[in-house]
């Protein structure tokens, strides 16, 4: 197949292990509309045979580029394609998802009448081991993805599409965040530009527990708060504190000096995040939060009550939802609050 010296899409797809979906996830690339790319894949030391699959589709297809290397984790194999990539758009895909064949037309369609935006992701629709269609997850669009990204990932890793130039710019993905290295590049990005998803679905997203969001869950949310106080404080001072943090931890978000004020709100976007466990809330942390959103400096009783009421029918919206038995058990012990008045202060606010 004739290929462009200059593609307009650098497709990064990291491998490791994928043997089971590989396949599937190539030609889904192999076969979109839109055929000006290139597929970079970096095989980072694979003990299956995911190296031979690769190597039968690169000797069919100049566009597919196969780069291998010694198992170094997932962002060593980003940042290796992100400098392989040659095209001005990059397009993430993972090894075990399906890409919808127009995905490619509809992305660069928007993203060349949009010059301002530095990434464009879509809705997703999740599928199981054996390609069962589940649930459809959109994402935020327009002015709700900033307000979204305070506090969770605005749009789809393995189904955006980045300007390559401004992606460099912030530094691309830093291995600090290693199990949200997205989010940290997305409030990066939107600290130079804009971003925003397409309602369309661009992706078939698999779900299975090699994932990295079931593997590493709370090292995910932990890295997400920390993620997002980091910003918070970049955006007021300009300085990014995470090359002098300790790990992703509740030392580390200790040592990030945000404003009382800012402390407040970040615990209302951020502490629903953190209690999917909630043994990660100690009692001695439960009376910390609870004084701190109690705290009389800068606010109102009423400001001060508004506050707990939000965060507290935050938690009760998670836990409701996902129908745990914990769910009072750990409201009771982040605001120490009688049994009566929680249910009625529920009430009032709920009906």
């Amino acid at each position: 197949m004739s290929f462009a010296s200059t593609p307009h899409i650098s497709v990064c797809l990291p491998v490791y292990n994928a043997q089971a979906f590989l396949s599937c996830a190539v030609e889904s690339i192999l076969g979109q509309s839109y055929p000006h790319f290139e597929l970079l894949v970096v095989d980072d030391g694979s003990t299956d045979a995911s190296a031979e699959i690769l190597a039968r589709y690169a000797a069919h297809d100049e566009r597919v580029k196969v780069f291998s290397q010694q198992n170094s984790g997932l962002v060593v194999s980003l940042n290796r394609l992100l400098h392989e990539a040659k095209a001005p758009l990059i397009a993430r895909m993972d090894a075990d998802d399906v890409a919808l064949p127009d995905r490619f037309a509809k992305q660069i369609e928007v993203m060349q009448a949009r010059p301002e935006l530095a990434a464009l992701g879509g809705s997703l629709i999740t599928i199981d081991q054996d390609g069962t269609p589940g649930a459809r997850i959109r994402y935020p669009q327009g002015a709700d993805l900033r307000r979204y990204a305070r506090y969770a990932s605005p749009v789809a890793h393995p189904a955006v599409m980045m300007r390559t130039d401004l992606v460099k710019r912030a530094g691309g993905y830093r291995q600090y965040y290693r199990h949200c290295e997205d989010y940290d590049l997305w409030l990066r990005l939107l600290d130079m530009a804009e971003m925003d998803n397409l309602d369309d679905v661009l992706l078939h997203y698999r779900t299975h527990g090699s994932n990295i969001s079931v593997a590493h869950a709370f090292a995910q949310r932990m890295g997400t708060c920390v993620a997002q106080a980091v910003a918070r404080y970049r955006q007021q001072t300009g300085e990014d504190l995470t090359p002098s943090l300790a790990e992703p931890s509740f030392e580390a978000l200790a040592e990030i000096p945000l404003a009382h004020e800012e402390w407040v709100e970040f615990w209302i976007d951020m502490l629903p995040t953190l209690v999917h466990r909630p043994s990660v809330i100690s009692t001695a942390r439960a009376k910390e939060l609870a004084r701190l959103c109690d705290a009389r400096t800068g606010a109102t009783r009423e400001e001060r009550k508004d506050r707990l009421y939000r965060l507290l029918l935050a938690l009760f919206h998670l836990y409701a939802a996902r129908t745990s038995p914990q769910a009072l058990v750990v409201l009771l012990r982040l605001f120490f609050l009688n049994p009566t008045r929680l249910c009625k202060s529920m009430c009032r606010k709920l009906l």
